[in-house]
């Protein structure tokens, strides 16, 4: 599971017995003239541990998590979570920091940044959920980590669902329509298959208004954000950009996820009637496959373009 997990707990270990025996060297010196020497030690075996513990989160990130149910620990900014790890790596780490893919909001010292995390903790924890259902984006073919979930800042990147009245509801596309969230950091693109996918939005200009019925619950997501943005615009989001059905998450493929984008998308008859052309177009494309493409990068960019067009 992790890399030298055995020698890691061996050193942990030995540091332990070392600092009981630093214990017994004071109390036996404790009238000598060596209190700087053993103060040293006992820095050193700090640091030790330090890098030792950063050793093991760092290596715990790189682990090959599963598409899977999560439990929420709590919410850090409105861009990044912790969730519990799995019950292999609860000796190692206590949970998993997520970033949200192709996001990023305000920073959290920032007036809109406490506001955003604050959404999303209301969100959260006003829904009564179970678990948090993530996808993880995933490394590349020449990557060391191939097939692994991507990382930045040792943060594991995954797409965030919330399971509510039989629908997930995708909070990465949610959280983007509020007006200071952006799919860039600072000047680095965050949705990785954008230029293989630039050229097609770029022939789209579209602000249609969904009047499709949402259900209570996302009615009530919509409501508030409009709320707490003052944003009337922000209730005609596209419903096929921020709900799926549960059913969505039996694939096993990129290139079946996408699939089942597909559907969702057809079943609801959006009135994004090209978005449905777009998937189809490159739904046997290798990039799917290799993660050079994330199959969410559509939605993301099409709920970027509706954005900023309906803010025009």
């Amino acid at each position: 599971m992790i890399e030298n997990k055995s020698n890691y707990q061996k050193i942990i270990e030995i540091i332990k017995k070392t600092e009981k025996y630093l214990i017994e060297l004071q109390d036996l010196l404790i009238d000598e003239n060596f209190i700087q020497e053993l103060d040293s030690i006992e820095q050193i075996l700090d640091r030790l541990t330090r890098k030792i513990n950063e050793k093991i989160i760092f290596l715990a990130s790189r682990v090959n998590f599963k598409d899977r149910g999560y439990k929420l620990i709590k919410v850090i900014d409105a861009d990044t979570i912790s969730v519990e790890p799995p019950s292999e790596l609860g000796e190692w780490i206590n949970d998993i920091i997520v970033r949200l893919y192709g996001i990023d909001a305000p920073e959290i010292e920032t007036k809109k940044g406490k506001l955003y995390k604050s959404i999303l903790k209301d969100i959260l924890y006003h829904s009564n959920y179970q678990e948090l259902r993530i996808i993880w984006d995933r490394e590349n073919p020449k990557n060391k980590y191939s097939g692994f979930p991507s990382n930045s800042f040792v943060r594991s990147i995954g797409n965030i669902f919330l399971e509510f009245d039989d629908k997930l509801i995708y909070l990465n596309s949610l959280l983007l329509i509020l007006p200071e969230v952006a799919t860039f950091y600072k000047k680095k693109n965050l949705i990785k298959g954008r230029r293989y996918l630039k050229q097609i939005f770029e022939d789209y200009n579209h602000s249609f208004e969904c009047n499709l019925e949402k259900s209570d619950f996302v009615q009530g997501c919509l409501q508030y954000l409009m709320q707490e943005e003052k944003c009337s615009w922000i209730n005609n989001i596209p419903l096929c950009l921020i709900s799926f059905p549960l059913d969505f998450l039996q694939y096993d493929s990129p290139i079946s996820l996408l699939n089942e984008i597909i559907g969702s998308v057809k079943k609801k008859k959006c009135p994004f009637y090209f978005l449905q052309e777009i998937l189809e177009d490159i739904s046997s494309d290798d990039k799917i496959n290799d993660n050079i493409i994330n199959p969410f990068d559509i939605i993301l960019l099409a709920t970027e373009k509706w954005k900023n067009n309906i803010q025009k």
